[in-house]
C-alpha cells in the first residue's frame, strides 16, 4: 500500500494525503439515515431532496453538508478554539425533529460521521477511513482513522446503529485524535474544505462563499485565498521560523540577563575579595613605612641625647656668675630701709587734705540746693503772674462760690436740651406713624394684620370727619380710639388678633349701610357709625355727648383734630414744629450757661494765682538769706583746702623719690634672681628632655642599634628622604585604610569586639607618634587581629578569583555562541520572508489573473486583486490584505468589494474568487467545496454561468463541489452535475429520512466497487 501524505510542492497533507472523499455514512446525525452516501469525486455534486411539504425544505440536505464539512475539518467549526462544541448540535434530538413526545424517543447520547477516502489510481490499497464521534458533553469531538474502507454494511438500521460503537472501539490502533489536532493530523497544512452553510448549527462567520463577503476584512480575504491556493504552509513556516528566532532572542536576552545578574552577585563577592586584598596591601605598606619610621626615630633619639649632654655641661659652667650678682643686688636693696619715715608723713598730709576737700564739697552742694530752690520759685512766680492777669481783687472763696453757681446753671441747661431733644424725636415718630396710618396701639395690631395678608386700618385713620361735625363726632369716637377696622369677619383675623390681648376690632357690614351725615370711612362700617350717632347725643351746646342707655358721658373740646388721617397729621406736624422751636431755645440757653461757666472758672484761677504769688515772695526772701551765709563758709573752706594741698604735695615728692630708689633696687634683685632661675630652668629642662628621650627603652625597641637603623633606611630608599612625622602619619592612614577596606570602622555597631579593641590600640599608638614619645603600643598589637583574619581568608580569596574568572569566560563564550545563532537566524528569517513574499505575491497575482479571466468569461467587465502584505515585526501576524475589485460597467473603473452592490453580483464574484484561487493552485486534489442554498440571489444567467464554471473547475482541478439546489435550480444543475444526491423526509411523523438516493457516473470502476457492498446493504432498490 502506497503512502501519499505530501504534495509535489512539499505541503504536508496529513494522513489523508491526496486521497479523495468517496463515501459518507452518519449515525444519529439529526434525521439523516445511517445508509452510506456515495460521492463521485472531482465533479459538481448537486444535493437536493423533498421534505414533508413537497419542496426541498426540511429534507436534511443542509444537515448532510454540515456533517461533510465537519468530516473535512472545516475551519468554520472552530475546532482549534472551542473543542468542537458546536458539532454537538448535529446530534439527533426529538423536539427539533418534530417527534411526538408520546413516542418517548430519547436524544442521541453520541453520534458518528464516517468518511472513506482513496486515491484515484489505486483505491483498494490506498483507502483510509475517518471516524468522528460526537457527544453532547466534553470531549465533544474525537477522531480515529484506519487503513481500508470501514463502513457499516449491516442489513437494517438498528443493526448498523448497534455496530457503529463497536466499530469505533475497534479503530484504536492509531490512537484518538482531539478536535484541536484533527485538521493538522488528518489533512496537514492545506485546508481540505471550504464551505458556506445557511445553518445555525455552527457559529456564523464571514466566508468567501457566504453572502457576507462585504463583511470580511481584506486580511481575512487574504488568509482565505492563501489557504485555498495552498500557500498557507509558507506563512506557517515563516511564523514557526520567526517564533524560533524570537525564542532564540529571548534565550539570548535571558542568558545575558542571567550573566548580568551573576556578575552582580559575583561583583559582590569580588568586591569583598578586592577589599581584603586592598587591606593586605595597606597592611604591607604600613609595616614597611612603620619600620622606616622606627629607624628614623631611633637615630633621632641618639643624636638628640648627645646634644643634650653637651648642653648640660655648658649650662653648669654659666651658673656661678649669676649667683654672685644676685647677692650684690640684695645688699643694695636692704640699705634703703632706714629712710622709710618719709612715706608715713606723705600719707598723713594726704588724709588731712582729703578732709578739707570733703568739707568744701559739702558747702558747695548745700549752695547748689538753695540755688535750685530759688530757680523753681522763679518759674512758679512767672506761671502765677500769667494766670493772675485780669484778677478783679476778689477773694479765692468768693471766686469759688461764683464758679460752683455757674456749674449748677450749666448742668440744668444740659438737662433741658436733652428733654427737648427727646420730645422732638418722640413727636417725629408719632408723626411718621400717623402718616403711615399706624399711630397708637391700634397701629401695632394693624401692622400685624397687614403682614398676615389681612386688609385693616386704625379706626381714627380710616374715618374722615367734616369740620362742621367734628365737635359731635370726635367725642363719640374717642372711646374707640384704639379700635382697628378690618375687612371681612372676625374669624378671618382671629389668629392674629389673639396675640394682642384687649384688641378692639370693628368689622365691615354684611350688607351696605350708608354712613351718617358729616362722617365717612374707606371701609364699609356705616352700621357701626349709625349706631354711635343714635346712642350718643350731644348736650350742653355740644360740649359733650351722652349715652342714656349706659349712662355714660364723653367730653369734647380737644385742642386739635383727633380723627381722620389728614387732620391728625396736620395737628401732629404743628406740635412737632413747636417742640423743635423749644429744642432750639434750650440749646441757646445751654450755650449761654457754658460761656458763663468758662468766665467763672477763669476768675477763680486768677484769684488762686494771686494768693500763690504772695507765698512765693516770702519763700524767696528766706532762701536768699541762707545763700548769703553759705557763700561765706565756702570762701573760708577754699583757703583751708589750698593750705592742706601744699603740705601734702611737698611730703609726697620726698616719698616718691624714696619709692623710686627702692623699686629700682628691688628690680635689680628680681632681674638677678630671674636670670638665675631661668638658667636653672634651662638646666632642668635639658635634664628632663634627656629623661623623656628614654634612650634605653628605644634600644630595647630597636635592638639592632645604630647600624641596623642605617641599614633599614638604605633598604627603603623611597622613604629615606621623608620626615619621620610624615611616615608615622602615613602608617596610621594605611592601617585605617586596611580596616575600612574590610568595612571595619570604630563607630559601627557591626564591628566585632576584637576589632574595636584594635581601634582603641590604634588611637593610643597614633597619640604616641610625637618626637618625645616612646610608643607603648606596637604595630603588631594593632594589626594582629586583622592580619590573622586576612591570612585565614587568603587561600579562599584566590580560589574565588580563579573560579569567577572561569565562570565569566564560560558564560561569555556561551552568549557569543547564542548571538551568532541569533544573527544567523535573523538572516535566515529575512531571506525566508523575502522568498515567501515573492512566492505569495506571485500566487496572488495568478489568482488575480484567474479572477479577471473568470469574470470576463462569464460576461463581466474585468476584475483584479489589490495586494498588500509587508512582513511583520517580532511576534506579529503576517497579514496579507487582499482587496477584490471589479468593474460595475464596461467603461467604469475597478471598484472595491466593500462598495455596496447587489447581492447576486457579490455572490457571483465571491464564487469566482474561490474558483480563481483553486485555478491558481497546483495542488488542489482532494479538496471539497460545500455550497448551501446555491442559486440564492442569482438570476437565471448568473446561475447557469456559475454552475458551468463550478463543473469546469471541479474537473480541471480535481475538486469535489457539493451544492444544495433548490427546486428552481435543480433543472439547471442536472445539466452540468456529475452526481445528484436526493434526500427524502416524506412525512412529518417519520423519525428519520428514507435512504438517500444517488444518480451519477464515475469512470473509475475500482473506486465504485470499493464502497459498493456497503451502499447496497439494507437498500431495497
Amino acid at each position: 500500500m502506497s503512502e501519499s501524505n505530501g504534495g509535489d510542492n512539499g505541503i504536508d497533507r496529513g494522513v489523508i494525503g491526496d486521497r479523495e472523499l468517496l463515501a459518507v455514512q452518519t449515525f444519529d446525525i439529526a434525521r439523516l439515515t445511517n445508509h452510506p452516501v456515495p460521492i463521485v469525486p472531482n465533479t459538481f455534486v448537486a444535493v437536493s431532496g423533498q421534505g414533508p411539504r413537497g419542496d426541498s425544505n426540511g429534507s436534511g440536505k443542509t444537515t448532510f453538508l454540515a456533517a461533510v464539512s465537519l468530516l473535512l475539518a472545516d475551519p468554520q467549526w472552530g475546532l482549534l478554539t472551542n473543542g468542537g462544541r458546536p458539532a454537538a448540535g448535529l446530534l439527533f434530538k426529538p423536539a427539533p425533529a418534530g417527534i411526538d413526545l408520546a413516542q418517548r424517543i430519547p436524544p442521541a447520547a453520541q453520534g458518528f460521521v464516517v468518511g472513506v477516502f482513496a486515491e484515484q489510481d489505486d483505491p483498494e490499497s490506498t483507502a483510509r477511513t475517518i471516524w468522528i464521534r460526537i457527544e453532547p458533553t466534553t470531549p465533544h469531538v474525537q477522531v480515529r482513522w484506519a487503513d481500508g474502507a470501514h463502513l457499516i454494511a449491516a442489513g437494517d438500521d438498528d443493526e448498523r446503529d448497534r455496530q457503529a460503537p463497536l466499530k469505533w472501539r475497534a479503530l484504536k490502533r492509531n490512537g484518538t485524535i482531539s478536535a484541536r489536532q484533527f485538521a493538522e493530523v488528518c489533512f496537514g497544512d492545506a485546508p481540505r474544505c471550504l464551505s458556506y452553510l445557511d445553518t445555525s448549527l455552527r457559529p456564523p462567520a464571514p466566508s468567501l462563499l457566504s453572502h457576507q463577503l462585504t463583511e470580511m476584512e481584506p486580511h481575512e480575504i487574504g488568509a482565505a485565498l492563501i489557504s485555498l491556493s495552498g500557500a498557507k504552509h509558507l506563512i506557517d513556516q515563516e511564523r514557526r521560523d520567526r517564533a524560533a528566532l524570537l525564542a532564540q532572542r529571548r534565550a539570548l536576552a535571558e542568558s545575558e540577563a542571567a550573566d548580568r545578574e551573576n556578575r552582580r552577585e559575583e561583583e559582590t563577592r569580588l568586591s569583598e575579595v578586592r577589599a581584603r586584598n586592598k587591606s593586605r596591601s595597606m597592611l604591607d605598606k604600613a609595616d614597611r613605612s612603620w619600620q622606616v619610621f622606627l629607624a628614623k626615630r631611633y637615630l633621632h633619639v641618639l643624636a638628640r641625647d648627645e646634644d643634650l649632654a653637651e648642653r648640660l655641661r655648658e649650662l653648669d659652667a654659666q651658673r656661678l656668675p649669676l649667683a654672685e650678682d644676685l647677692r650684690d643686688k640684695g645688699g643694695e636693696r636692704d640699705a634703703l630701709a632706714a629712710e622709710r619715715d618719709c612715706v608715713s608723713l606723705a600719707e598723713r598730709t594726704l588724709a588731712e587734705w582729703e578732709v578739707a576737700k570733703e568739707s568744701l564739697a559739702s558747702a558747695r552742694d548745700e549752695r547748689a540746693v538753695l540755688a535750685a530752690g530759688r530757680a523753681q520759685l522763679a518759674d512758679r512766680r512767672a506761671q502765677c503772674r500769667a494766670r493772675a492777669t485780669g484778677w478783679t481783687k476778689e477773694s479765692v472763696a468768693k471766686a469759688q462760690n461764683n464758679k460752683e453757681d455757674a456749674e449748677r446753671l450749666h448742668v440744668a441747661a444740659l438737662v433741658r436740651v436733652a428733654s427737648a431733644t427727646a420730645a422732638v424725636e418722640e413727636a417725629a415718630a408719632v408723626l411718621m406713624a400717623a402718616e403711615q396710618g399706624l399711630g397708637g396701639s391700634a397701629g401695632q395690631l394693624t401692622a400685624a394684620l397687614n403682614a398676615a395678608g389681612c386688609s385693616a386700618a386704625p379706626l381714627f385713620d380710616a374715618v374722615t370727619v367734616d369740620e362742621a361735625q367734628r365737635a359731635h363726632w370726635e367725642p363719640r369716637l374717642w372711646p374707640w380710639r384704639d379700635a382697628v377696622v378690618v375687612a371681612g369677619g372676625v374669624e378671618d383675623v382671629a389668629s392674629v388678633a389673639a396675640e394682642f390681648p384687649g384688641a378692639l376690632l370693628v368689622t365691615e357690614d354684611e350688607e351696605p349701610i350708608a354712613s351718617p351725615a358729616g362722617i365717612g370711612c374707606r371701609f364699609a362700617i356705616g352700621g357701626f357709625l349709625r349706631t354711635l350717632s343714635e346712642r350718643w347725643t350731644p348736650e350742653d351746646s355740644e360740649r359733650w355727648v351722652h349715652d342714656d342707655g349706659q349712662r355714660t358721658t364723653v367730653f369734647g373740646g380737644f385742642a386739635g383734630p383727633v380723627a381722620g388721617r389728614e387732620a391728625l397729621v396736620t395737628r401732629l406736624r404743628g406740635e412737632l414744629d413747636q417742640k423743635t422751636a423749644a429744642q432750639r431755645t434750650a440749646a441757646e440757653g445751654q450755650q449761654a450757661a457754658a460761656s458763663a461757666l468758662a468766665v467763672a472758672i477763669t476768675r477763680y484761677d486768677a484769684a488762686v494765682a494771686a494768693a500763690e504769688l504772695t507765698a512765693i515772695a516770702a519763700q524767696d526772701a528766706d532762701l536768699a538769706a541762707r545763700l548769703s551765709d553759705v557763700d561765706a563758709r565756702i570762701i573760708a573752706r577754699e583757703t583751708a583746702e589750698r593750705e592742706k594741698f601744699g603740705l601734702w604735695r611737698q611730703a609726697q615728692d620726698i616719698a616718691d623719690q624714696y619709692q623710686y630708689r627702692t623699686l629700682l633696687a628691688e628690680s635689680k634683685v628680681e632681674q638677678a634672681q630671674q636670670a638665675l632661675d631661668t638658667h636653672d630652668e634651662r638646666m632642668a629642662a635639658v635634664k628632663q628632655d634627656r629623661v623623656a628621650l628614654d634612650v634605653e627603652r628605644w634600644r630595647v625597641l630597636w635592638p639592632t642599634g645604630r647600624d641596623g637603623a642605617d641599614h633599614q633606611l638604605h633598604a627603603e630608599p623611597g622613604f629615606a628622604d621623608r620626615k619621620a612625622e610624615s611616615l608615622g602619619t602615613e602608617t596610621m592612614r594605611r592601617i585605617y585604610d586596611a580596616f575600612e577596606a574590610c568595612e571595619f570602622t570604630p563607630d559601627s555597631e557591626q564591628t566585632p569586639a576584637d576589632m574595636r579593641r584594635a581601634f582603641t590600640l590604634l588611637a593610643r599608638l597614633e597619640g604616641q607618634l610625637g618626637l618625645a614619645k616612646v610608643p607603648t603600643v606596637t604595630f603588631a598589637d594593632v594589626t594582629s587581629t586583622l592580619s590573622k583574619q586576612l591570612e585565614d581568608t587568603d587561600a579562599h580569596d584566590r580560589r574565588v578569583l580563579t573560579t569567577i574568572d572561569e565562570e565569566q569566560a564560560k558564560r561569555r563564550r556561551y552568549n557569543e555562541h547564542l548571538r551568532e545563532e541569533v544573527d544567523g537566524r535573523e538572516a535566515t528569517v529575512r531571506n525566508l520572508q523575502a522568498m515567501i513574499g515573492r512566492s505569495i505575491e506571485g500566487t496572488l497575482d495568478q489568482v488575480s489573473q484567474a479572477f479577471n479571466r473568470l469574470d470576463l468569461d462569464n460576461g463581466g467587465f474585468g476584475a483584479d486583486l489589490v495586494v498588500h502584505g509587508p512582513p511583520p515585526a517580532d511576534d506579529g501576524v503576517w497579514r496579507w490584505e487582499v482587496t477584490p475589485r471589479w468593474r460595475r460597467s464596461q467603461r467604469g473603473g475597478l471598484v472595491s468589494y466593500q462598495v455596496i452592490a447587489n447581492g447576486a453580483q457579490v455572490k457571483v464574484h465571491a464564487v469566482q474568487l474561490v474558483l480563481a484561487a483553486l485555478l491558481a493552485d497546483t495542488s488542489t486534489q482532494g479538496r471539497v467545496l460545500v455550497l448551501d442554498e446555491l442559486g440564492n440571489s442569482l438570476g437565471d444567467v448568473n446561475r447557469k454561468d456559475i454552475l458551468r464554471v463550478l463543473k469546469t473547475v471541479a474537473e480541471e482541478r480535481r475538486v469535489t463541489v457539493l451544492g444544495t439546489c433548490q427546486d428552481s435550480v435543480l433543472l439547471d444543475a442536472s445539466e452540468v452535475c456529475g452526481e445528484l444526491l436526493w434526500f427524502n423526509h416524506a412525512h412529518e411523523y417519520d423519525t428519520f429520512n428514507r435512504p438517500t438516493r444517488a444518480w451519477g457516473f464515475d469512470d473509475q470502476s475500482r473506486r465504485v466497487e470499493l464502497t459498493a457492498p456497503a451502499l447496497r446493504a439494507g437498500r431495497t432498490s
